[in-house]
């Protein structure tokens, strides 16, 4: 069974934890919630929320497309290096009923 990576539920889930951490997140932080809340997910409905790629690195199981929305820049011309920030920033509210819509509401009921 082949899923897609799913960019709005993504997007949806770091914005949710950035908010959930008082507007700024850890990207490190975001990251791994992410993880946890796929997992949880798989191991109660048979799928990931965000379908997304988990690659192994040093510190763990990192989701792919999900660390590539975190890096990114919304200032074309930027280095490398200003892509990489430490920080995710919530710029707006939650779209929950794009998570919920897919993930049953129960990954994210209880906060995080």
């Amino acid at each position: 069974m082949q899923l897609s990576f799913s960019h709005r539920k993504a997007t949806e889930a770091l914005n949710f934890f950035a908010i959930k951490a008082g507007g700024r997140i850890n990207k490190m932080k975001a990251l791994k919630l992410v993880f946890f809340a796929d997992r949880y997910h798989f191991r109660q409905y048979g799928r990931p929320v965000t379908n997304d790629e988990y690659i192994a690195m040093e510190y763990g199981p990192v989701p792919s497309g999900c660390k590539d929305l975190a890096e990114m820049s919304g200032f074309p011309g930027r280095t490398r290096e200003g892509l990489c920030r430490k920080k995710c920033l919530s710029l707006r509210s939650v779209r929950i009923s794009v998570i919920v819509k897919s993930a049953r509401g129960r990954v994210f009921a209880n906060g995080y």
